[in-house]
């Protein structure tokens, strides 16, 4: 035999360089994918931290208008009996 098929038979191990190669080129960009989806899924937790924030600033403007809808009818309504009392004068 000659030495060359000799010197491979003691070294088994002959990886494909290329092929290796094609696997951490994809593990890098699977890892980067990640860290993207990571960062956008932070973003999604913040936005949805701001829209929780901003339905409860809702519902309490809304019970303000209620509020405000209220004292506007009783305005009214002194004003109305001030008129009257004013008429019956």
């Amino acid at each position: 035999m000659s030495e060359d098929h000799n010197q491979h038979q003691k070294n088994d191990f002959n990886p494909d360089w290329d092929a290796m190669a094609v696997l951490v080129e994809e593990n890098q960009r699977l890892a980067k994918h990640l860290s993207e989806l990571k960062d956008w899924e932070a973003v999604a937790a913040d936005q949805a931290m701001t829209i929780a924030m901003l339905k409860s600033e809702q519902a309490e403007f809304q019970e303000l208008v209620a509020k405000v809808q209220e004292l506007e009818k009783q305005a009214c309504e002194i004003i109305r009996r001030g008129a009257d009392l004013c008429g019956n004068d």
